[in-house]
């Protein structure tokens, strides 16, 4: 009874330690892709020198 008690806690703790690496694998994938995004509209109105468009893009990404 206790050998099981012993083997379900290790099981337990093994799926925990999955859960865990898999949540922080894909937030740091979701916020690579989130910055990766936010570059190519800010470096668009950049480069095409438009002022008000860049305005615009940082108070979408504020809000």
């Amino acid at each position: 009874m206790i050998a099981l008690a012993l083997l379900f806690l290790a099981s337990a703790m093994v799926q925990l330690g999955m859960q865990d690496r898999y949540a922080r694998g894909s937030t740091a994938i979701n916020g690579q892709a989130m910055a990766e995004t936010l570059f190519g509209a800010l470096h668009t109105t950049m480069l095409a020198n438009d002022r008000g468009a860049l305005a615009a893009s940082m108070k979408a990404i504020a809000a």
